[in-house]
């Protein structure tokens, strides 16, 4: 046990440590208050392609200024009722003017041009740099090349190349969003990507072909004798299991 001299010959010391805990405290909470802020829209769950925004799915938060880019939105009513576009959004990450298109453009895109039941993908726009004449309504298959890669204890790991997506409908391309809008990044670059509509099976495929870091190309169909060509890329080069 602390004897009671031992105790009082300490005391000045635990003083002093509580007086710089709390100067240091102080000094904290005045750079804090000093530090200019912005109010921004955060997601609050992971928002994909096509997500019709609601309450709760977003947040207000304060982020320092500096922190905070130009196009993030500001308030819940710039985002509610909109749709997520130009790829998903993450938990936590500042929403964009560029992520939120009105349901007109996207959602009514996937709902007019593609089969009941399918769901909204996105491309990068490297993905078919030679296509700039494909169109919204287009029909396109998907294919990816084999991969190999190492897991985390040096073994090679075999992702299979092959037919992805049998048929996919353009939704918006680097040049023309899903509203019809066109998209100009200012320096004649591309500024946009591919957002496709597949069957859910086809955007599984799609996803871990993502992860895997396997490049997709485009195949676009002919309005007559589509089946032939698909049966013939089938053939060719086999089918991608999920």
């Amino acid at each position: 046990m602390i004897s009671l001299k031992s105790l009082r010959r300490m005391l000045p010391l635990l003083f002093g440590f509580v007086l710089a805990i709390a100067a240091a405290a102080t000094t904290w909470i005045a750079l804090q208050s000093e530090t200019p802020k912005r109010t921004v829209l955060v997601a609050t769950k992971t928002l994909p392609i096509g997500h019709v925004i609601a309450e709760g799915d977003v947040a207000v938060r304060s982020l320092p200024a500096e922190a905070v880019p130009e196009e993030a939105l500001r308030s819940p009513q710039d985002a509610l009722g909109k749709a997520i576009t130009g790829g998903p959004v993450l938990s936590g990450d500042v929403l964009r003017t560029e992520h939120v298109l009105p349901v007109s453009g996207l959602v009514s895109g996937l709902a007019t041009l593609a089969p009941d039941g399918w769901t909204a993908v996105e491309l990068p726009a490297e993905t078919a740099k030679g296509l700039k004449g494909i169109r919204r309504g287009d029909r396109v298959a998907i294919v990816t090349l084999p991969l190999q890669t190492k897991d985390g204890q040096g073994n090679v790991v075999v992702h299979d190349g092959g037919l992805l997506a049998r048929e996919a409908v353009i939704l918006a391309t680097p040049w023309v969003g899903a509203g019809g809008e066109t998209r100009n990044d200012g320096g004649g670059g591309e500024a946009g990507q591919y957002v496709v509509a597949v069957p859910p099976e086809d955007a599984v495929r799609i996803a871990q072909a993502e992860v895997a870091g396997q490049k997709v190309a485009l195949i676009v169909l002919p309005h007559e004798g589509a089946e032939d060509v698909i049966r013939k890329i089938e053939t060719k080069t086999g089918v991608v299991k999920p």
